[in-house]
């Protein structure tokens, strides 16, 4: 029998010989059939099919003669004829069952059936005799064929199914290494497979390698970041979360030893399920039952942190009322809630189907009180006393509240009311009661303690205010050290007794870190602190999400949390309203215990109580969709910015962002109002101008007058004036500081005026009218020669413009000569050889940048291909200005190929930064971003985009330097000394005005060659073009 094979290179074989199945067309043709065997193909399709782009018009004619020659090689093997002929279709009549393609979508069926039936065994068989038909990728004759594409698609993606099909079924045997390769491949062949990526991260987990099971979910995520803006699925989250806690339940890299079981709670209060173990509150138990049995609807506990509240309530009261302790208590529906972890609304809590009285336990009442939303607050409250006050309602509810609180229930005058009755002190445990807590535990698991023992536990325990989960701990911590059968009184010194236990042992985990481990552990800590407003400092419980947001490495957070979690330190649990896994402190004892711990907090306070306003503003701009309305502004603005920059609490990524784009929008609102007000009030500044010249030469002459500063031979100090654009970006600062330096070692007298809300003629003219004796003018649109021929005795230098007035110093940089260099470092550093070049506005004077790197970047590597774009176009300057406009080109040319883009667009130029730090990774590798004007790998760390910098420091290759402080000092200076020289004067690599930055390290091997560069262009060996 012949069996046909598409799964590899298409083969036709009969027993051992392969069959020959002519050229390419004719090899194509019988591919189409056998992908349509059953189906009569009509010729035109056929031709179609064969001659996509155009068919010659003897195709129907060739057509034939390939089917004709495929009956001659196939005839005699087969027995018989096997392509029938339907006036103008052809048919391929063979069992399906002889083609491998039909056969391993059967298999793959079965074994999927199989699987899904709980027959492991039989879906191992299927699945894999699937697989070992395929002997390479599918159709790979024919890989760049239209009609074979989407067939490939799907049978590449059936196998990427059935390998993981199988995966899971070896999985559930035990076979890791075959999980492994299995896995692997596909992870190889479709990055983007979840499935994928759980199995292969669960098959690490279980073969003791938990790290990289981490890592690999980290890679993933950035992936799926980088190349799609997408998170992983809520499952995948889940499967990493269960890693990072060790979750017994995947199947623990290491097995647990069994040891006997610990009847002590450490610092977790008891549960019901621990009522066995829960001795000493008899009486408090009793008078809570009472209350209860008399009828009261609310029950109010109220005591200190660690008196033990919850555990009588859950340990206690619970169970004696499924025993019936209350008359139909058995019957009761018993509900336990924490305010801040629940997702219903307080009236649904207060109701219960079926008739059935509820008791509503509301734990660690005083969380009700922490929540931002007062509303919430408020509606729960309401609901409690509508519940309690109702007698239809057949609800009652028992509350838990820490002492330092109880005046917050106070302030709802109504609530007050209902609560004031119904509270029952938590006083502190007798000696009796102590000794009880302490031997009753022990002797339920046979274990026997000294009486010294016993004596100096209770009298230590007396004397601390909370004692119980000190006092829990401590013997948890005995009863784990214990040699025999009793534990001992040496034995419990040796832990440190019960005030030193819990802190011995949190210092004593915190010492064994080690590198970043200890830092890591301070950001962990520090995150689960709620700080106190009047009150007690108390935990937090926060999202494992948000930890695994830091950046951390998930290897170091998956050891602290199950370091400090398998010593009770740390408790873990699930948020009842998203699902997602959440961390706590085991108690709020740890705050003041463990002395490091006590030290950050008060250290890192003021922080903290920052970081808790963040939160609060982050969580409302989240539940908003990200509205920018919700973005921070003005002065909160600057505190968020300043907490970022501070470092004592890293910044979540969602924290990073909130902030980033708060700092984007001020700087985009600031440019937008800069506009806005420029070209809203120049008919307006224009006239105030003159009023204010008037004013100012008034002023001047009554204070000439009164000095005698105008006396005949005495000129007084030279004054000097700078007109710039004045609207805070970081060009503007460049030439402030250049004309402050200037004016400082000449010692001259300096005003400058900005023109953001002025015009630049108007400033000009009035800096004139007012005695100023030389003007400098650094603006985009030069008006110096609008106003110098109305003042030929007032001397004007203009940077970056080149006029003909007698009375103007046109300065201009040789910029084209610094891009040269830092087209050098591009070209030596692309690895795509592609590199590109973004132009704010297409000006003549950007275009001396473009030529200039473009000449360099070509000497140093003649093939490189360089791109070129610009953000704007005359009239429109905005390219020098619009951040988001800048980011987008600068993302065209990355996605084009470039992985070097020097950007020479001012403020715009920013977007560059931000494009490179968000592109780079993944397929596109290490993007880089060149800087201009300023050494920007320094200057944006002083913008207000101080957190987004320190994104983008990383992807700051370099910059072309220009040096405004050399032309404005050599002209300020020749002033002074009475040497003004009008006319152009340009400033380049020679004279100092331009240079190329070396900060960041990042092109120190290419400093001798771009160097050679530099000094032959001084020298004249090189001529750098300027257009």
């Amino acid at each position: 029998m012949l069996r046909y094979s598409v799964l590899g290179p298409l083969e036709v074989i009969d027993g051992s010989s392969v069959a020959a199945l002519g050229p390419p067309k004719q090899r194509a043709l019988l591919a189409i059939l056998l992908l349509h065997v059953g189906e009569r193909v009509a010729t035109d399709r056929l031709v179609d099919l064969l001659w996509p782009e155009r068919a010659p018009r003897t195709a129907a004619h060739s057509v034939q003669i390939y089917v004709s020659a495929l009956r001659r090689s196939l005839g005699p093997l087969a027995g018989r004829d096997v392509i029938r002929t339907h006036h103008s279709a052809y048919q391929l009549d063979v069992d399906p069952r002889t083609i491998d393609a039909s056969r391993f979508e059967r298999l793959v069926t079965d074994g999927s059936v199989a699987l899904g039936r709980g027959d492991v065994p039989g879906a191992t068989v299927a699945l894999r005799a699937a697989l070992d038909l395929w002997r390479g990728p599918a159709l790979s004759d024919f890989a760049d064929e239209a009609f074979a594409r989407p067939h490939i698609d799907r049978l590449t993606a059936l196998n990427l199914d059935a390998t993981e099909r199988l995966a899971t079924a070896e999985l559930s045997t035990g076979q890791l290494q075959r999980v492994l390769a299995l896995v692997q491949a596909t992870v190889r062949a479709d990055p983007f497979r979840e499935r994928s990526r759980e199995l292969l991260m669960l098959a690490l987990y279980r073969s003791g390698r938990h790290p990289e099971a981490l890592r690999q979910f980290q890679r993933y995520r950035e992936l799926l970041a980088e190349e799609l803006g997408l998170d992983p699925s809520p499952r995948l989250q889940r499967l990493q979360e269960r890693i990072l806690l060790h979750d017994p339940s995947l199947g623990p890299a290491s097995p647990a030893p069994v040891v006997a079981r610990n009847p002590y709670k450490g610092l977790r209060p008891f549960a019901e399920a621990d009522a066995g173990d829960f001795f000493g509150r008899d009486a408090l138990t009793a008078q809570l039952l009472d209350r209860l049995r008399s009828g009261i609807r609310l029950v109010a506990l109220v005591g200190p942190s660690g008196s033990g509240k919850s555990s009588v309530v859950a340990a206690g009261v619970v169970p004696a009322l499924r025993s019936d302790a209350v008359p139909g208590s058995s019957d009761w529906t018993i509900t336990t809630v924490v305010p801040a972890g629940t997702s219903a609304e307080p009236e649904q809590l207060m109701t219960v189907e079926g008739g059935k009285h509820l008791l509503l336990i509301v734990d660690q009442f005083e969380e009700l009180f922490a929540l931002a939303d007062g509303g919430l607050r408020r509606r729960f409250l309401d609901a409690i006393i509508e519940a309690v006050t109702d007698a239809e309602r057949g609800v009652t509810v028992i509350l838990t509240l820490r002492a330092d609180v109880y005046d917050r229930p106070l302030l709802y005058p109504a609530f007050a009311e209902v609560f004031t009755p119904a509270v029952i002190n938590v006083l502190p445990m007798t000696a009796a009661e102590l000794e009880t807590s302490v031997i009753g535990p022990a002797a339920s698991v046979g274990v026997g303690l000294e009486p010294s023992l016993v004596t100096e536990l209770v009298a230590d325990a007396a004397d601390q205010p909370g004692p119980l989960p000190l006092l829990q701990y401590a013997l948890t911590e005995l009863f784990e050290r214990r040699q025999g059968g009793v534990l001992t009184l040496a034995d419990y010194r040796e832990v440190g007794g019960v005030r030193g236990a819990l802190s011995r042992r949190a210092e004593g985990l915190y010492a064994d870190l080690v590198g970043d481990q200890k830092h890591a552990a301070m950001q962990l800590f520090l995150r689960l602190v709620r700080l106190g407003h009047g009150t007690r400092d108390s935990r937090r419980r926060v999202p494992l999400r948000e930890l695994d947001d830091l950046d951390m490495d998930p290897v170091d957070l998956s050891e602290l949390l199950g370091r400090f979690g398998r010593h009770r330190l740390l408790s873990f649990d699930r948020d009842a309203r998203t699902g997602e896994g959440t961390v706590e402190l085991a108690h709020e004892s740890l705050l003041s215990e463990w002395e490091r711990f006590a030290g950050w907090i008060a250290r890192h306070r003021a922080a903290l109580q920052r970081h808790e306003t963040l939160l609060v503003a982050v969580e409302e701009w989240e539940a908003s969709g990200r509205h920018r309305d919700y973005l921070p502004t003005g002065r909160r603005l600057d505190e968020f910015a300043a907490w970022g920059r501070e470092g004592v609490l890293q910044p979540t990524r969602r924290e990073r962002e909130f902030l980033d784009c708060g700092l984007r929008r001020r700087l985009q609102e600031q440019q937008e109002n800069a506009v806005r007000a420029r070209e809203q009030h120049r008919l307006e500044a224009r006239a105030r101008a003159r009023l204010l010249a008037l004013v100012a030469v008034i002023v001047l002459l009554g204070v000439a007058t009164t000095f005698g500063l105008l006396r005949a031979g005495d000129a007084g100090p030279v004054r000097v004036a700078l007109v710039y654009h004045g609207a805070g970006t970081e060009l503007d600062h460049l030439v402030e500081g250049a004309f402050d330096r200037a004016v400082t070692d000449f010692d001259l007298v300096g005003t400058k005026q900005g023109t953001d809300q002025i015009d630049v003629a108007d400033a000009l003219r009035m800096l004139s009218e007012s005695g100023q004796q030389l003007i400098l003018e650094s603006t985009i649109e030069s008006r110096v020669d609008d106003v110098a021929p109305d003042f030929p005795d007032t001397r004007y230098a203009v940077a970056n413009y080149v006029g003909d007035q007698p009375n103007v110093a046109y300065l201009t940089w040789a910029e084209h000569e610094g891009s040269f260099l830092v087209g050098v470092a591009a070209a030596l550093t692309s690895r795509t050889g592609t590199i590109g070049f973004l132009g704010g506005v297409d000006t003549e004077v950007i275009r001396r940048f473009q030529a200039g790197y473009e000449a360099g970047a070509r000497a140093a590597r003649p093939g490189i291909h360089i791109l070129s774009a610009y953000v704007s176009c005359p009239p429109d300057l905005d390219g020098f200005i619009d951040v988001e406009a800048g980011e987008r080109a600068a993302r065209t040319l990355y996605g084009d190929g470039a992985d070097v883009v020097f950007h020479a667009a001012g403020a715009a130029g920013l977007g560059t930064f931000e494009a490179a730090a968000d592109l780079s990774g993944g397929a596109n590798g290490h993007l880089w971003a060149i800087g201009v004007d300023s050494d920007q790998y320094e200057t944006t760390r002083d913008l207000e985009g101080t957190l987004g910098a320190q994104r983008w420091r990383p992807h700051i290759l370099t910059s072309m330097v220009k040096h405004l402080e050399v032309g404005f000092s050599a002209v300020v200076g020749d002033f002074a000394r009475g040497e003004f020289t009008p006319g152009p004067r340009e400033f380049g690599l020679a004279e100092g005005g331009i240079d190329i930055s070396y900060s960041g390290g990042f092109i120190d091997q290419l400093r001798p060659q771009i160097e050679a560069y530099r000094a032959d262009i001084i020298a004249g060996e090189i001529r750098v073009p300027d257009r």
